[in-house]
């Protein structure tokens, strides 16, 4: 009888326990979860850290490396979109964008506003370089496609400022997208596509 009053005794204390290193297996989780960055999320900021200060090329480096930790990190995918462009080297920057605009579309509907805008961007910055590279038909497509995901696509500094500095005016995406359609409708000898310069 002992042994069981001994057991007895001892339940309340084995709960309690229980019940501490329950809290203390969530309170660790919690930390880790606000406290702990994920691999891929270093990688992808220290990106984002690069491109700002003009380091293309550790940029990439730091958005490949995100992207061999999580595929489908959307900023990591835009990044080294970025970081291409950054680089100039724009077919490359074409298929990482075209991928972007691949791994969104899909989702753009269901998700949240971010996706709505990083897919307008992708395709605005797709636009610039098809239109940059005499394409002008696809980057007209392109640059509708943007203005239809996004309304406010055309007043987006990733995009206007890109779209100034190729074209050397002050032109915005829906002067662009007017010009680019007015002058598609002349007959070929009398378009000037030229981007303004």
């Amino acid at each position: 009888m002992s042994s069981m009053s001994s057991l007895v005794s001892r339940g309340p204390v084995m709960v309690i326990l229980a019940a501490a290193a329950v809290a203390v297996a969530g309170l660790w989780a919690c930390w880790r979860l606000m406290v702990v960055v994920p691999e891929d999320d270093a990688l992808y900021r220290q990106g984002e850290i690069h491109l700002s200060s003009g380091e293309f090329s550790e940029a990439l480096e730091d958005f490949d490396g995100a992207l061999a930790k999580a595929p489908g990190h959307d900023g990591a995918l835009m990044g080294r979109a970025r970081a291409l462009i950054g680089l100039q080297r724009s077919e490359e920057a074409e298929t990482a964008l075209s991928r972007v605009i691949e791994l969104m579309r899909g989702r753009v509907e269901r998700d949240r506003p971010a996706v709505r805008s990083n897919l307008a961007i992708a395709y605005g910055h797709r636009g610039i370089i098809r239109d940059s590279q005499g394409r002008y038909e696809q980057a007209l497509s392109d640059y509708v496609e943007a203005m239809k995901i996004d309304a406010w696509a055309g007043k987006r500094p990733e995009i206007e400022d890109w779209l100034r500095h190729v074209t050397g005016t002050q032109a915005t995406l829906r002067d662009r997208v007017q010009y680019l359609y007015k002058q598609l409708q002349l007959p070929e000898d009398q378009r000037r596509l030229d981007m303004g310069k």
